[in-house]
């Protein structure tokens, strides 16, 4: 009776104090077995709040979390940089679109219904385990991203396509950092609500897939900007948790694990292994803290010398226990990804989807060059001066060296008739902002 008494969950309120500002963070905690004669203390948040924003709950953590980050950064250095305003316009959009499905086309992170995690704990096929053991055995943490976007489907925008995408991502939120300059709280609610408005725009049109993948990604920024003041709430949590809980060190040593986030640069582009995931809030981390065995190979590197090895010294590529809990983590990835491909199947959503991510005859075509003009012509319903029939992409052609502008020779399907006209990068840029 005891024992179960000692496993139960607890919660407890934690004020962090910034200033003369006060943070109240609603935690809970249980203990957790890494192992024989391994266990720790775990602490963590209710995710199921940040996953869509309705009740009162939400919105206050929610506006602990992201007030917190911003009054440290504003304490560590009083005209706040440019980085962390771009990190604040965009999380504090984050509850507009929480609940959007149109992320996972960006990264795989939707949570399964309730008990899908313990139904469908199967053992992974031979391919999949064979797979792990190439990318843990090679020890190179390059092939470690390349397993994970390729587990969780993460959307690669090409290389030629990314400066309209980061110029479209900048004037978006570079609205929204002006506003708070400007204005401070009140710039920032109607940033939101112009935001909102924008979203909803689209929603209803529904748009063509450049614009999609574009509003998707921005969503995603969102979610990973918000990731980031949640893991800066945790580097105040744990020290506090330390000094008033007494958490002993593994325990300190798996939180800050858990809870961590990877440096991110902000917009489509750059970005860390696990693509601004934070462990904690990944549905991937449920395979790994129901299953003893994969708890016991973490706690083989939380709770022994290796941790120092790899986070003191940097000794990663010779630290066995490490590259044995990143195995442990692709195996979550997996075991969480066949999962949701079910998940998907039984509810008569998709076909059948390979490891890169892509479901099998929904690929979006050619989503070249061509494609991308093809799509901003058709939506400007240019008319034919002969007809009236709506113009067409014929061809195009860089109209400078830095490809600035282009020339589109456009066609007339119903008459024939040709026309050119010329097509500028700020043009282009514009067509992912409603409005301008």
């Amino acid at each position: 009776m005891a024992r179960s008494g000692e496993n139960r969950t607890r919660n407890l309120e934690v004020p962090i104090a910034v200033g003369s500002q006060t943070f109240q963070f609603r935690l809970h905690t249980r203990p957790l077995d890494l192992g024989p004669a391994r266990r720790v203390t775990y602490y963590w948040m209710d995710t199921s709040l940040f996953r869509r924003f309705e009740a009162d709950a939400a919105f206050e953590q929610f506006r602990a979390v992201v007030g917190h980050g911003i009054a440290v950064a504003r304490r560590v250095d009083a005209a706040e940089p440019l980085d962390r305003q771009t990190q604040y316009a965009c999380a504090t959009c984050y509850p507009l679109v929480a609940d959007s499905r149109g992320m996972q086309a960006a990264y795989r992170d939707a949570y399964l219904a309730p008990g899908r995690t313990r139904e469908d704990d199967a053992e992974l096929p031979d391919d999949q385990r064979g797979q792990i053991r190439q990318v843990v055995g090679a020890r190179d943490g390059g092939l470690v991203r390349a397993a994970l976007d390729e587990i969780l489907g993460r959307f690669d925008p090409p290389e030629w396509v990314r400066p309209f995408l980061q110029e479209a991502f900048q004037r978006w939120v570079g609205s929204g950092v002006v506003r708070l300059r400007q204005s401070g709280l009140d710039g920032m609610e109607s940033f939101v609500r112009e935001v909102d408005g924008w979203i909803a725009r689209y929603r209803r049109t529904g748009g063509n897939a450049w614009v999609r993948h574009f509003v998707n990604l921005f969503a995603y920024e969102c979610k990973v900007a918000f990731y980031s003041f949640y893991a800066a709430a945790w580097q105040a949590l744990i020290p506090w948790l330390v000094r008033h809980r007494g958490l002993d060190a593994v325990s300190e040593r798996f939180l800050r694990f858990w809870h961590h986030q990877n440096p991110t640069t902000a917009g489509p582009g750059g970005r860390d292994a696990f693509n601004g995931q934070v462990l904690a809030l990944h549905p991937l981390s449920g395979f790994l803290m129901t299953d003893p065995a994969l708890l016991a190979v973490a706690g083989r590197f939380f709770a022994t010398g290796a941790h120092d090895r790899v986070m003191v010294r940097d000794e990663v590529t010779s630290c066995p226990e490490y590259w044995d809990l990143i195995g442990v983590i692709l195996t979550a990835a997996c075991k969480y990804r066949n999962a949701l491909d079910r998940q998907g199947r039984d509810r008569g959503r998709g076909g059948e989807v390979t490891l890169s991510g892509r479901e099998a005859g929904s690929a979006d075509g050619d989503e070249g060059p061509t494609a991308f003009l093809r799509d901003y012509v058709a939506s400007l319903n240019i008319p034919c001066r002969g007809c009236r029939s709506v113009l067409g992409l014929a061809s195009f052609e860089p109209a400078g060296e830095r490809a600035e502008e282009f020339r589109v020779h456009l066609a007339c399907g119903a008459c024939r008739a040709a026309e050119t006209r010329v097509v500028t990068r700020a043009e282009l840029i514009s067509w992912f902002r409603p409005g301008e």
